[in-house]
């Protein structure tokens, strides 16, 4: 991925986490992270590592063994949590299992290798698809869970996880490419079909481009992201991105 396209496509990602307004899961036996997390490895090692990780994101487990629930939250939330602490070069597989009170062989029979795993970590431990997203009323209601993401409850290790993977994806090429199909595109789908359908009912002028004005509040989240502290209201967050909206020409009541 060339480097210009990469960071646009970071930052890009910056706002489409938070349009979900959930922090990632909490690490130890909460099963959230692991709950579409399934499927041998040895079904799906052919595929490239995108197409790994999005089918062991959303099939179920082949009849045999059953495999723990709680080593999988285990996994997930040792790896998210090293990534946040110590960086990505740090979090290796040996450091995840011994932080997850497991074998390396209990991690690799979920994992082919490191970048499946720090993808997963990643990818679900913010525990939401797009297809499983309910519609917003209009920008303004996708603005408002936004700020309950950099605002709210327990912000802070999403921000934090945001701000790491923004300076060090860069020197992972493969885990960005890879992360960028898995998590950035789909989400940034759906936020364009918001935008999208908001233009169409007049709330932005027809001639609108609609990639800046996603762009524009990309930099906005960004922009808090870097320079305002973790405990920021949610209300604060809001009437912030709300002023930027405004900017945009976007109107409620055309």
């Amino acid at each position: 991925m060339p480097c210009a396209a990469f960071s646009c496509s970071l930052l890009k990602y910056s706002t489409v986490l938070y349009c979900y307004g959930v922090a990632p899961a909490r690490s130890g036996t909460d099963t959230g992270e692991a709950r579409r997390h399934g499927g041998p490895l040895d079904a799906i090692s052919a595929r490239s590592p995108a197409e790994r990780v999005v089918s062991m994101a959303r099939t179920s487990r082949a009849p045999g063994r059953p495999r723990s629930a709680e080593a999988d939250a285990a996994i997930l939330g040792a790896a998210l949590d090293l990534i946040i602490d110590r960086g990505i070069e740090a979090t290796s597989i040996e450091q995840v299992a011994q932080r997850a009170g497991v074998t390396r062989a209990t991690v690799y029979r979920r994992y082919a290798n490191r970048t499946e795993l720090l993808i997963a970590a990643i990818h679900q431990g913010y525990d939401v698809v797009p297809d499983e997203l309910p519609e917003p009323e209009d920008v303004d209601q996708l603005l408002s869970w936004w700020a309950q993401a950099l605002g709210g409850p327990g912000a802070g290790r999403g921000r934090r996880l945001v701000r790491r993977l923004m300076t060090e994806l860069h020197g992972h090429p493969e885990l960005a490419e890879t992360f960028a199909k898995v998590s950035i595109e789909p989400r940034n789908r759906w936020i364009r079909a918001v935008l999208t359908r908001e233009r169409d009912r007049g709330r932005f002028p027809a001639d609108t481009d609609l990639d800046v004005v996603q762009e524009i509040l990309t930099g906005a989240v960004v922009t808090h992201l870097l320079t305002r502290p973790d405990d920021t209201p949610a209300q604060e967050v809001e009437d912030y991105l709300l002023a930027v909206l405004r900017e945009t020409r976007y109107r409620r009541n055309p």
